[in-house]
């Protein structure tokens, strides 16, 4: 293979991963980061919580509040370990349905060890899964809907870079541990008894706050079906 061809097959991979955008990359992605182990405040953070360093990981986000939670197992539920601060995110509350809208999704997502993104154009980065089988029954679509470093987005999520560091380093030792897949919970808001559920998002929220409610009573994953078009919450 000559060097202009390895040049040009560097460039597309970086292309194919490139986080929140469609425009040819800049420079070739730097994926040592990647390997960087869990900093001294993660670690802390972690022994705080009295959980494994590499136990199984549970992440929500809640639009309104700007805020990611990460939770990890420890025993047979789960516990919060750490917020980080959303710097950024797209449109308005509310799921994405259309390539293009610039409009971040919501809904129950899993991530599994292919969607976790070392060579970023945004510092690191992990895919969210969208669309899921929820947003494909009602033909929504996109792509490179992602959580990422950095504080802008076309969207996705943007936590800026140290976070970013922080939370990859969590989940990639996580799978590196066995887990299969991680699920990602996504709401508009904090969805109390008082939340306000109105609006031509009424009914979608409706279904994404029993999920709420389910994890907030158990702290357990919750069991997610999609049937009509509807996400059904199995309740244990």
């Amino acid at each position: 293979m000559t060097s202009l061809i390895k040049i040009a097959v560097l460039l597309a991979t970086a292309l194919l991963i490139s986080a929140c955008s469609h425009r040819v990359p800049d420079q070739l992605r730097n994926t040592l980061r990647s390997y960087t182990p869990q900093s001294a405040w993660m670690t802390s953070r972690t022994n705080d919580a009295g959980v494994a360093i590499n136990a199984p990981v549970l992440l929500r986000i809640f639009k309104d509040e700007h805020a990611l939670e990460l939770w990890k197992q420890k025993g047979d539920s789960y516990v919060l370990v750490a917020t980080f601060e959303i710097c950024k995110y797209s449109g308005s509350l509310g799921p994405k349905k259309r390539e293009g809208d610039r409009q971040a999704p919501e809904g129950f997502y899993e991530i599994k060890p292919h969607q976790m993104n070392p060579g970023s154009r945004e510092w690191l980065s992990f895919d969210t899964g969208y669309p899921n089988q929820f947003d494909r029954y009602h033909h929504r679509h996109g792509s490179a809907l992602m959580v990422h470093g950095g504080c802008s987005s076309i969207g996705c999520y943007a936590i800026k870079d140290g976070p970013m560091q922080d939370l990859y380093a969590v989940m990639r030792d996580a799978f590196a541990a066995g887990q299969k897949s991680i699920q990602l919970q996504i709401y508009p808001k904090r969805m109390g008894m008082m939340s306000d559920l109105s609006g031509e998002h009424a009914d979608f929220w409706s279904q994404l706050r029993t999920g709420y409610y389910e994890f907030e009573r158990t702290k357990k994953p919750l069991d997610v079906d999609v049937v009509g078009g509807r996400y059904i919450i199995n309740i244990h």
